[in-house]
């Protein structure tokens, strides 16, 4: 590696003024290679470079990241292959759940949860009382629970993080799938997400509207600002989930022993996260969620990533990527369901390949702990929503794991509730039912509680911090400058330049040098913020 810097080269040079980022050709490059004998410089232009392929800079990040992205995945595989002993893997399971909550920044301390039921409705077979609890204080979440009738004994209980629909707990599919599984013997609790169902924050005219963008419009706004606290998103999502299993385990008729989670879409996704974090889950279905890695292979980036709560940041710096939520909670029981109408659509080209890879894998690990039976991955190639045949195999899969004996995988037509016979809250939103802690709050005092670092003691440490915040690597690459065109003007030459910033990374520019300048001349530079 060469020993060159960027200022080595500019003194090298002989610069005056420096204009770094400017452009990416100034106008020289032309919209397809012509023959060079049709290439003439203009008048005082001179080209130290093949004119014929103008440099396109357009996707060196594209490159770079997909590089980088590949040798993480690369690495993260073999670190996973050279586990060959069960001992070895069940370590390998603690580190994983250590760094998961680590990477989200908790977990938070349990504190009351205040549960309220505002109303209840009876149908046949089940009610469903209308619940409120506080997975934090004065953080108010919705649900609905579904409890049997006509049962004796503790039940197994479900817990049903939601996918991304815009009425949250009402959603069409979700209703029957709850209601079928109340119908059988189980307890369920779906509650709403942030940002959706009568917890939208930022509320519209009407129940269900948001002044935010739909479906993730108030997950990005709230995970934008806790990244800068080092906080994932997904950590507040996780545990309004896992203070859910707290409040069901706090009913009479839960079974302890018996507690599933099933989610489909981005709820799919929160229960790879939950059955990563919380150990009394004992059974688990993912249905549709994003099941394919986000180091997933050279996919243009951001690779598989989606938005704020289904990226775990920085777990691909770590060796971990998405997939190993699920290693975390093997041997138990775990079905995936997937259609095949997602591959390009709700998730990458390569969901499918990318899910069956994941399989794959698990399996393996599964295979250590005596329990390959226990992962299992089923298809449609309907459209994105729990639909009837997905929910008849989370039937299977239930019963089959949670000891629901006698129970079948068969559904009863029932009605869908409108979505205003479902609210827990007089207008249908808490921020103006209750009040309470929205996100801003909460991330507000998360920074307040962090406070400011304490001053630097030198330049040096200062210059340490920034440059561990910008996670800037250690060596520099070589430059590899190349001057691609000369260009005198009246009183300075322009000289247009190519240097190597990192890896696929190269920085256009032009040295702008007074003819009357001198060997040690004072230079200016210029950072350009537009291409």
């Amino acid at each position: 590696m060469s020993s060159n810097t960027r200022r080595d080269f500019f003194r090298a040079s002989g610069l005056g003024i420096l204009a770094a980022g400017v452009t990416d050709w100034m106008g020289c490059s032309a919209p397809r290679p012509a023959p060079k004998s049709l290439i003439e410089g203009a008048a005082e232009t001179e080209f130290l470079a093949p004119p014929l392929t103008p440099p396109d800079y357009s996707r060196d990040l594209e490159r770079y990241l997909i590089r980088i992205t590949n040798e993480m995945g690369a690495q993260r595989k073999n670190a996973l292959e050279a586990i060959t002993s069960q001992d070895k893997f069940v370590e390998h399971q603690k580190s994983l759940q250590r760094e998961f909550w680590e990477m989200l920044g908790g977990p938070f301390e349990k504190t009351p949860l205040n549960p309220r039921i505002t109303g209840t409705l009876a149908r046949s077979g089940y009610r469903i009382e209308k619940v409120i609890y506080e997975s934090r204080p004065r953080l108010y979440v919705t649900a609905n629970l579904y409890v049997p009738e006509g049962r004796s004994g503790r039940l197994p209980a479900i817990l049903g993080p939601l996918g991304h629909s815009r009425n949250g707990k009402a959603w069409h599919c979700y209703q029957k799938l709850f209601a079928n599984l109340a119908r059988k013997g189980y307890v369920v609790l779906a509650y709403d997400p942030f940002g959706q169902g009568e917890r939208i924050e930022y509320p519209g005219a009407h129940p269900g509207e948001s002044n935010l963008p739909r479906g993730t419009g108030e997950h990005e706004y709230a995970g934008q600002r806790l990244i800068l606290l080092g906080v994932n998103f997904s950590l507040f999502r996780a545990w309004d989930g896992i203070r859910g299993i707290d409040y069901l385990l706090s009913r009479p008729e839960v079974d302890p022993e018996r507690i599933g989670c099933t989610g489909q879409s981005g709820g799919g996704t929160m229960t790879q996260i939950l059955v990563a974090l919380d150990d009394r889950i004992r059974a688990a279905v993912v249905a549709q969620g994003n099941t394919e890695n986000i180091a997933e292979g050279n996919l243009e980036p951001p690779g598989s990533a989606d938005d704020a709560e289904q990226n775990v940041v920085p777990s691909l710096s770590r060796g971990i990527d998405r997939s190993d939520l699920l290693h975390v909670f093997a041997p138990k029981p775990l079905l995936l369901t997937i259609t095949t109408h997602d591959a390009g659509n709700t998730y990458s080209p390569e969901y499918v390949s990318g899910t069956v890879e994941q399989v794959e894998e698990l399996k393996r690990s599964y295979g250590l702990l005596g329990s390959s039976d226990r992962v299992s991955l089923v298809a449609t190639a309907q459209q994105h929503l729990y639909s009837y045949e997905q929910r008849r195999s989370a039937y299977q899969w239930f019963n089959r794991w949670l000891e629901n004996k006698g129970a079948d995988d068969q559904e009863v037509e029932a009605p869908v509730e409108p979505d205003e016979a479902l609210f827990c809250t007089k207008t249908g939103f808490v921020v103006t039912s209750l009040g309470g802690e929205p996100t801003l709050s909460l991330t507000r005092k998360l920074a307040a509680s962090a406070g400011p670092p304490p001053p630097a003691s030198s330049r040096e440490e200062l210059l340490t911090r920034v440059r561990q915040g910008l996670a800037l690597p250690e060596k520099k690459a070589d430059l590899k400058p190349l001057l691609l065109c000369r260009v005198r003007k009246a009183g300075y030459t322009a000289e247009q330049f190519q240097i190597d910033s990192d890896g696929e990374i190269r920085v256009p520019g032009w040295t702008l040098t007074p003819d009357s300048a001198a060997q040690s001349a004072a230079t200016i530079l210029y950072l350009g913020d537009r291409p």
